[in-house]
């Protein structure tokens, strides 16, 4: 769906499992948006204030410029390794003011699969990594939240900058990329 009107849009739910949500409109789903599938592309926002859905068989693709706020809860599942894969690129943004669950019992990844300025995942909530396998973040990451790996492996290959905190659990661990900076960094193990 092109949403390329001035006035916003709102929906009580949205399920986007393939095909396309562009266009310079800011779209907001009030309830669940479910993302299993398809592309968000161009100026435009999209805002899941009334939480995220993530998973599912396929990629999902997130890029020209897009933002993604998830002020709510966010829940991030895949029944297999890279399902539920999220590529970005041309500058995409990922804003997680809300607590983001990656609860991925195989292992997945946030890449920068298309040309142009890399991709950010900016946090200022709660990323909280439960799933026992690895997930890699290839583009940047700036925290002034939290991020707690609790179980697995969080591969952040661009880093992660900011000073909030990264705290790791006893079944956790960490990869830094180079010109990592946190503000503050806790072992509970």
């Amino acid at each position: 769906a092109n949403f390329s009107n001035a006035a916003p849009v709102v929906f009580s739910t949205v399920n986007l499992s393939g095909g396309s949500l562009t266009g310079p409109q800011t779209v907001t789903s009030s309830g669940l948006l479910t993302w299993t599938g398809g592309v968000m592309f161009g100026p435009g926002t999209t805002n899941a204030d009334g939480g995220l859905a993530l998973g599912g068989t396929n990629v999902i693709d997130l890029r020209d410029g897009r933002i993604l706020n998830s002020p709510g809860t966010t829940t991030w599942t895949n029944a297999a390794t890279e399902q539920g894969r999220i590529r970005t690129g041309q500058a995409a943004v990922i804003n997680n003011t809300g607590t983001w669950l990656d609860q991925n019992p195989f292992n997945t990844l946030i890449s920068n699969d298309f040309a142009g300025t890399a991709s950010t995942f900016n946090n200022s909530g709660t990323y909280e990594k439960s799933g026992a396998a690895t997930t890699t973040i290839g583009i940047n990451v700036v925290n002034s939240g939290t991020v707690d790996v609790k179980a697995g492996v969080l591969a952040l290959n661009n880093g992660i900058q900011g000073a909030g905190t990264l705290q790791v659990g006893a079944a956790g661990a960490v990869t830094l990329g180079a010109n990592s900076s946190v503000g503050k960094l806790v072992h509970n193990g």
